[in-house]
C-alpha cells in the first residue's frame, strides 16, 4: 500500500513539472519570476529581436522599491539595446504583489536557452539581491554554416542574423571639477560570437554640463 501511494506521488510530481515547468517559476517566498513568455512562444531563431515578457511576484511582508533586472553577461540572449541593467519597477507591494514588463532581446544562436537574471531592489532603504535563471524552450539554435541560398549561387544572406551584440562592461567617472578636463575610460565587450568592426560610440550626455572634446 506504501509502495502504490508512493507511486501515485511520484506521478501527479511528474504531471505536474509537464504542465506547468515551460514559462512558470516556482518559489517559496520571497521576490521571484513567477511567469515569463517568450516572442508569445513562438520559435526564435539565431539573430532574431524578441519580446520577453516578465511578471516578479512580491510574497514577503514588506513592499519593495527601486526593482531593477540585470541580464546574464555572456548569456545566449541579451537586450537589443542599452546595458544588462535596466529598470524594472518602482514598487511592488508586498503579500503576493505582482508587476510585469516586456523587455526587448536579441538571440545570439548559441545552444544554451537558459537566461540568468538577477533582481535587485530596497527594502526599507536597504539593497537586496536574488539570482535566478529562466529557460527559453523555444529559442532554435541555427546549426547551418555556409548557407547563402542554395548550390546555385543564388539567393542573398541576411547580415542580421550575424549582428554582434555590445555592451559596456566597465566604466569608471573619475571626479572632475567645473571647467576641468575628465577622462572616462571604457571596457566594450563583444557578447556574441560574430566581430564587430568600425565601432563608433555617441554619447548621451545632459546639455550645458558636459563638452565632448575627443573621442579616442
Amino acid at each position: 500500500m506504501h509502495k502504490k501511494i508512493r507511486v501515485i506521488f511520484l506521478i501527479v510530481v511528474m504531471l505536474v513539472t509537464m504542465v506547468f515547468g515551460s514559462n512558470t517559476v516556482f518559489a517559496v517566498g520571497g521576490v521571484y519570476i513567477s511567469e515569463y513568455v517568450a516572442n508569445d512562444n513562438k520559435d526564435i531563431d539565431e539573430g532574431d529581436t524578441f519580446t520577453l515578457n516578465l511578471t516578479i511576484k512580491n510574497d514577503s511582508s514588506s513592499k519593495i522599491e527601486n526593482v531593477m533586472v540585470t541580464f546574464g553577461a555572456g548569456a545566449s540572449f541579451q537586450p537589443s539595446s542599452g546595458g544588462r541593467d535596466v529598470p524594472f519597477a518602482g514598487e511592488i507591494a508586498g503579500d503576493g504583489g505582482t508587476d510585469n514588463e516586456s523587455f526587448e532581446l536579441f538571440y545570439t544562436g548559441d545552444a544554451d536557452k537558459n537566461l540568468p537574471i538577477t533582481i535587485t531592489y530596497l527594502v526599507g532603504g536597504e539593497e537586496k539581491s536574488v539570482s535566478t535563471s529562466i529557460y527559453i524552450r523555444n529559442a532554435e539554435p541555427d546549426d547551418k554554416t555556409g548557407d547563402t541560398g542554395g548550390n546555385t549561387g543564388g539567393g542573398s544572406v541576411d547580415t542580421k542574423e550575424y549582428q554582434p551584440v555590445l555592451e559596456i562592461t566597465s566604466v569608471e567617472i573619475p571626479e572632475g571639477k567645473a571647467g576641468g578636463i575628465i577622462n572616462i575610460p571604457l571596457t566594450i565587450s563583444n557578447m556574441s560570437k560574430y566581430e564587430a568592426r568600425e565601432i563608433r560610440i555617441t554619447p548621451e550626455l545632459p546639455e550645458n554640463v558636459f563638452i565632448v572634446d575627443q573621442m579616442t
